[in-house]
């Protein structure tokens, strides 16, 4: 009994040993760590070596930025170079700086954000786009480009629009007068100024516009009045007296294959301004025997 008792206990013994060996709790001698552990470790070290180097030369630099520029009295900002186009006012520029925190005297160059200050200026409904640079030591030019108007809406003297549709507000000048006039705008008193017109209708006058002053085949129509056919798809355009066309004349153009159509309607402007014949209509959505008035 007293061996088979003592076998037993040997058994156990060497079956701990074995179970619990190759831990490092255990009562045998700890294994060493594999070579996939002992990169990670190497990894996670100079990982952190490596951020911890990156954020001193960061902060040693953003010091720099600061003890050099930022908190530079010689870089303070004495004076606003705001160059300024068509209808805007410096005054509204010039207050739209102050709600930036831009203060002349006392605001650091290097404290303000030109994109920052871009952001604000291009939110002013007026405004295309804005341009921001430093001229050392103390001056920040702004230079600041205007929504050019295309275009009147439903009225002569009415709201305005640029080539990208955004409505702009009525503006007291005569000379805007005579740009064309776009009418059959659905739900255009919904539509807030300084909001963009992404209707399709709309945005294909625009184009035609853009045509009209940049292609040569467009160039003999000088709109008065785009008229928006939404059941036919497309632009009925009232036309000045200008070369063959009488005054008042009319050109329908498809909203599908408009520059088609209009090199179209150019070929035949070419032609009658060459037999000195007048024209009062073109239906240009023909794309053979097109329509013409008078006939000959």
């Amino acid at each position: 009994m007293e061996g088979q008792t003592g076998e037993r206990e040997r058994l156990v013994t060497r079956s701990r040993k074995t179970r619990f060996g190759a831990l490092p709790f255990g009562r045998g001698r700890p294994r060493k760590p594999g070579p996939v552990m002992r990169f990670a470790v190497r990894v996670l070290f100079w990982g952190c070596f490596i951020l911890a180097a990156l954020g001193l030369i960061w902060g040693g630099l953003w010091g720099v930025r600061q003890l050099l520029f930022v908190r530079n009295p010689h870089f303070t900002i004495r004076l606003l170079d705001i160059r300024l186009g068509g209808g805007l006012q410096r005054s509204e520029i010039e207050r739209r700086l102050r709600g930036a925190g831009i203060k002349l005297g006392t605001t650091n160059l290097f404290a303000v954000s030109p994109a920052d200050i871009r952001e604000r200026l291009e939110a002013y409904v007026l405004v295309d786009h804005v341009r921001v640079t430093r001229r050392l030591p103390d001056t920040l030019v702004i230079e600041v480009f205007e929504r050019e108007p295309v275009a009147q809406l439903l009225r002569p003297g009415g709201r305005l629009t640029d080539r990208n549709g955004w409505i702009l507000p009525e503006r007291p000048d005569e000379d805007l007068l005579t740009l064309p006039v776009i009418t059959g705008i659905r739900d255009l008193g919904r539509v807030p100024t300084g909001a963009r017109l992404r209707n399709e209708l709309f945005q294909a006058a625009l184009h035609f516009l853009t045509l009209c002053k940049t292609e040569k085949y467009a160039r003999p129509l000088d709109p008065v009045t785009i008229q928006l056919d939404a059941r036919d798809r497309t632009l009925i355009c009232y036309l000045r007296e200008k070369g063959t066309f009488l005054p008042n004349a009319k050109v329908r153009v498809p909203v599908a294959g408009m520059e088609a159509a209009l090199k179209r309607v150019g070929r035949i402007v070419a032609a009658r301004e060459q037999a000195g014949v007048r024209t009062s209509f073109i239906d240009a959505t023909y794309e053979r025997n097109v329509p013409v008035r008078p006939l000959h």
